[in-house]
């Protein structure tokens, strides 16, 4: 302290350098704040993720490093509380007294970003799908205008209106609109069940377990297909809700006929056909891989975490899929009951109707065909190479039954009556041209041929095979 005399003594003096030093604190504490924001998810320059990702509201409260810390904060973005509150910049410059308080704050160590997020950081690498809540592919289904998986959908359309419009409703027009709303909520969960199987489970399968595109489209075969084929059948649905403010709908017909028929009708038949005849097949192979692959275990328990996967692991959700085609006429036919025989919508879904069915049936014949391709194989598998039978003068072998294009129409087993009146049971095989027998000794089968008959065209059989059977399977 000084005592100054007048005002000339003042000249005579050095100049305080407190406040200076104060003010260059505080432009520090600024400096330093810009440099970390720019380092942050979601800066210029840096990564980039989505807002919705709740792992940066997780993170830890500890400051990261000066190594990690590269860039200036965007002019407008205040420093904010780990809750998210925003700190005002006066507040939080006159909580830093000077440049050695921030320096406290900003260890010389680089340290860890990592360490305070969830598990779930390993799939965000570039590329990588990520299958937790709140990142990655799973926003992006939240937020899907088609789903709507956030939004609560009522049980019913009667308690979605007042009661002014209902009393002004018959009983039997309130029960149509509530069949026609269960038909819109169950292709809206059905096309749910597909995205999840597309966006979370088939890309995570490529990106984070590594399995092969052929192994994935075996476990999910023509996925993408029946995903584009429901996405647009519930668009049109929803399309035809908006018409009206309460959402009722006052003809539905022409929009089922319009899916089950003509082209988009036969590409229901084709990726059904395909997914529904495969459906052992693909689950026996998701459970070969889990048996064996340790990284695609991580990757399904990861999954079984995930708030949308739950209670649909890959089984249950090949399995939904396969239901999906057997709920439509299930679905159409109360909606019919409930429409009155005057309506043109009425005709519309007795068609729409008998389309689904169709639809169904060829789904059902190549389901059927398929397993009877695998019959076929089993019987070629276990039949004895070194066994011969004779067919129009020539040898029956083991590899003629694949060839020509031979189809299985049926097998079974019956039993055969020896001259001396003894049954004797063998396995009857009606290929699409040709009946042959197989006896079964030691697990493998061998031809089968009483008094040395030869084969019979399956044409022929009935009027020049004479057997009897006191047990037929066929």
């Amino acid at each position: 302290m000084m005592n100054v005399h007048d005002s000339s003594c003042k000249d005579q003096m050095a100049t305080c350098t407190k406040h200076v030093r104060r003010l260059h604190a505080q432009s520090s504490v600024k400096e330093r704040s810009r440099r970390i924001s720019n380092s942050l998810p979601g800066a210029s320059g840096g990564t980039h993720l989505r807002a919705s990702q709740s792992f940066m509201e997780r993170r830890t409260v500890s400051v990261p490093s000066k190594a990690s810390l590269q860039g200036s904060l965007s002019a407008g973005v205040l420093p904010r509380t780990a809750s998210g509150k925003v700190i005002d910049e006066d507040e939080s410059q006159e909580k830093k007294k000077d440049e050695d308080t921030t320096n406290q704050l900003l260890p010389t160590e680089p340290s860890n970003m990592t360490d305070g997020m969830s598990v779930s950081m390993e799939s965000l690498d570039e590329g990588a799908v990520c299958v937790f809540p709140g990142s990655g592919d799973t926003a992006e289904l939240e937020d899907d205008p088609d789903l709507a998986l956030l939004a609560e959908e009522a049980e019913a359309w009667s308690v979605t209106v007042d009661k002014k419009t209902l009393r002004k409703m018959s009983a039997k027009d309130i029960k149509r609109q509530d069949h026609i709303w269960e038909f819109v909520q169950t292709e809206k969960s059905h096309c749910r069940t597909l995205k999840i199987m597309q966006r979370i489970l088939a890309h995570g399968m490529l990106n984070e377990a590594g399995l092969t595109k052929d192994m994935v489209d075996r476990i999910f075969p023509k996925l993408d297909t029946l995903l584009d084929i429901h996405l647009t059948f519930l668009r049109r649905l929803t399309e035809r809700q908006r018409l009206h403010s309460d959402k009722s709908i006052d003809e539905i017909g022409d929009v089922f006929v319009q899916q089950f028929k003509g082209d988009m009708g036969e590409r229901m038949k084709t990726a059904y056909g395909e997914f529904c005849s495969r459906h052992n097949e693909s689950v026996q192979l998701y459970k070969d891989i889990l048996k064996s692959d340790r990284k695609f275990q991580n990757f399904i328990k990861k999954c079984s975490r995930n708030s949308l996967c739950k209670r649909k692991g890959v089984p249950e959700c090949i399995l939904l899929v396969t239901q999906r085609m057997t709920k439509y006429p299930l679905l159409i036919e109360p909606i019919i009951k409930t429409t009155k025989d005057t309506r043109m919508d009425s005709k519309l879904l007795e068609q729409a109707l008998l389309l689904a069915r169709d639809i169904l049936n060829s789904v059902d014949r190549q389901v059927d065909a398929r397993e009877k391709e695998h019959e076929l194989i089993e019987i070629y598998n276990k039949l004895d190479a070194r066994s011969s039978a004779l067919y129009k003068s020539k040898k029956f072998k083991k590899s003629d039954l694949l060839s020509n294009n031979r189809k299985l129409v049926h097998q079974g087993y019956i039993k055969w009556m020896t001259a001396r009146g003894k049954p004797f049971e063998v396995l009857a095989v009606i290929l699409s041209d040709v009946i042959f027998f197989l006896s079964e000794n030691n697990q493998k089968y061998t031809f089968f041929s009483q008094d040395n008959k030869v084969g019979l065209e399956k044409d022929s059989m009935f009027s020049e095979l004479k057997f009897s059977c006191s047990k037929v399977d066929l």
